[in-house]
């Protein structure tokens, strides 16, 4: 927050927990006044230390500077500089502050540290900085471009939209007199940043500015928000047989589901004396499957997919901010089966290991990593690798397309297959043996179900299908577990590798891993075993039915589970992990004490995702969103 004297305070809210980190008096100029403040993706330098980098807008300039988050005794300490760096000058005068905005990740390049890209938009163009932090861990502003186009004062909107797997960006500016632009950002050269399409109003009406021409329009034929608008303005001028009409528009939103880009505008009649207002004006909502992907959907489609949303008698302000829930999956069917195909096309088959020559010793990806740094790594890897972006956009596109994405209609996903791949060769690279992770029952068991369903429905993949034999002889070497069923899964599953159009084999091929007792979860109910044969719910002896956890695949048992907001997913609890943690640390079948000090395989799996894997929703406790909804 900052007061009118520019002092900035820095507040950190969990739950009720809300505590003061910092107060601030930038040194600016005399007579600044801050007018909007932006904060960078935060850098994490070590489980002690995040930097990021707080920017804010006067008239002035745009101003930046380096914020440093620390963990002194358990306690969050933020502190910065208080003298800030000004990036660039502000603007004419008579013209509003410009904006200032963040993309949302950190991305890197060949040959260059990680960089935060930040775009200030000016009265005559956007400027654009690769910024990052030095070996001293400083400011550093890599590059600079700035590309240019007379912008109107008043924005009403910019929003990124981005591709998934390419080094572009689509930056959209809109402002309240109806001007809209794209412009395209190349995060490999910025200096070969464009001005994509645009239009501006004037007193002819809207004017269309394309690109120069040595650079091509990557799709010439598809419509984009600016052709939708000015249809809808030309129909609005022939409706009510004037001249002219002018096109206001009040905000732009993106929406990550699947691409789609949204404008609300109101368009209104110039030069009519009578103008019913009660019943013609109206703010309208328009959105378009905007990600430029080529040849994504036929421009056919692309129009069923722009119907737009209207308000009536409502003048609207720029209240448009998220758009996830108001997109009707029937509206653009053919869309979504286009991007479903572009998403298939563009996954990883194999996540990326090495393949291991015979007679070289094996290694877990996480064999070296520290005890404090594991669940940073496998967040990594769970939510920052490219396989798992694009996991969650097919598993997203697969809930738009069965309309499964609302608040109060969660539904399963249909593309789940990749997802679970990805948590299995994750889990599996942890390494057992010397390790203290698996000295509880819970964590123990973590390791055996993954294990489990890498041998049963993953044997194909060679990576996935080694880590887990591993595991199971680990397992057995340490806590004498028996693994002599397992063993003649494993056996099966290598006769039909070995004859792989034998049809006979994979028909008589054992569908699930079902112990006699030893080694099976237990109903907390009456104590019955609970066999691992369905990868969502398990069901005891008795009829006891449990859901289970999406990243863990344990059956839950705690009725206060983390719970998927947009999927549905259900995740272990945080008392499920504590009273693991109690367990006393024992020896295990080699007589080898195992170190209560370090983290169970629970709590590295529950530290390490705070969004769901799926699909990336917020998570929120069921039992306490219960109760809070009762009251």
């Amino acid at each position: 927050m900052v007061d009118e004297n520019n002092e900035i305070s820095f507040i950190k809210i969990i739950d009720q927990d809300v505590k003061l980190l910092l107060k601030v008096t930038p040194d600016l100029p005399e007579g600044s006044r801050i007018v909007n403040m932006r904060w960078s993706p935060w850098v994490i330098m070590s489980p002690e230390e995040g930097i990021a980098f707080f920017s804010f807008i006067t008239r002035d300039g745009v101003y930046i500077m380096k914020m440093v988050l620390s963990r002194i005794s358990g306690q969050p300490v933020l502190s910065c500089d208080p003298k800030p760096t000004l990036l660039s000058p502000g603007p004419l005068p008579g013209y509003e502050p410009h904006a200032i905005l963040w993309y949302e990740r950190v991305y890197s390049l060949p040959n260059r540290p990680p960089e935060a890209l930040l775009a200030a938009i000016q009265h005559d163009g956007v400027e654009l900085f690769g910024v990052t932090l030095n070996a001293e861990k400083s400011l550093s502003i890599q590059r600079n471009f700035k590309v240019g186009m007379d912008l109107p004062a008043c924005l009403a909107g910019y929003v990124f939209s981005d591709p998934i797997w390419m080094n572009y960006l689509d930056l959209n500016i809109c402002s309240t007199n109806g001007a809209l632009s794209i412009f395209r950002i190349d995060l490999s050269d910025l200096a070969k940043s464009i001005l994509l399409k645009a239009t501006v109003p004037n007193f002819q009406g809207r004017r269309i500015i394309q690109n120069e021409l040595e650079f091509e329009h990557p799709n010439p034929f598809k419509r984009d928000f600016i052709d939708i608008l000015d249809e809808k303005r030309d129909s609005f001028v022939e409706d009510w047989k004037i001249m002219q009409a002018s096109c206001q528009v009040y905000g732009m939103a993106y929406c990550p589901l699947g691409g789609i880009l949204s404008v609300c505008y109101r368009l209104k009649p110039e030069g009519v004396l009578e103008y019913p207002i009660k019943e013609r004006e109206r703010c309208t909502l328009s959105w378009q499957l905007c990600r430029d992907w080529s040849e994504m959907f036929d421009s056919s489609q692309a129009v069923e997919s722009a119907k737009p949303f209207t308000l009536h008698g409502v003048p609207g302000e720029a209240f448009v901010s998220d758009i996830r829930f108001l997109v009707d999956p029937e509206d653009a069917e053919d869309s979504f089966g286009r991007m479903e195909q572009v998403l298939a096309n563009g996954m990883i088959e194999s996540w990326g290991f090495s393949l291991v020559l015979a007679g070289e010793t094996e290694t877990h990806r996480f064999q070296d990593v520290k005890s404090s740094d594991l669940a940073d790594q496998i967040s990594l890897c769970l939510f920052n690798s490219s396989e798992s972006v694009l996991n969650r956009a097919r598993n997203l596109v697969g809930l738009l397309k069965a309309g499964k994405v609302a608040p109060k209609k969660p539904g399963v996903l249909t593309a789940q297959t990749g997802t679970t791949k990805l948590i299995l060769g994750t889990i599996l690279e942890i390494p057992v043996l010397g390790r203290s992770y698996v000295r509880t029952p819970k964590s123990r068991m973590i390791l055996w179900l993954t294990a489990s369903l890498g041998i049963i429905a993953f044997y194909r993949d060679e990576r996935i299908f080694k880590l887990s034999i591993q595991a199971l002889e680990n397992l057995d070497y340490r806590f004498k577990l028996g693994i002599a069923y397992e063993k003649k899964v494993i056996d099966e599953r290598k006769e039909i590798l070995k004859n792989p159009g034998d049809l006979d084999l994979l028909v008589k091929m054992t569908k699930k891993i079902d112990r006699m007792n030893q080694g099976v979860e237990k109903c907390n109910v009456c104590e019955a075993g609970v066999p691992f044969d369905d990868l969502m719910n398990g069901r005891c002896e008795k009829g006891h039915l449990f859901k289970r956890c999406a990243l863990t695949f344990l059956i839950i048992t705690d009725p206060n589970s983390r719970v998927c907001g947009v999927c549905s997913r259900e995740y272990v609890s945080r008392k499920m992990v504590e009273d693991d943690e109690k367990t006393p640390a024992l020896r295990d079948a080699r007589d080898e004490k195992m170190d209560a000090s370090e983290p169970t395989l629970l709590r590295i799996l529950f530290d390490a995702v705070d969004t769901c894997v799926f699909c990336g929703g917020s998570f929120y406790d069921k039992e306490e969103f219960r109760k809070g909804g009762e009251r």
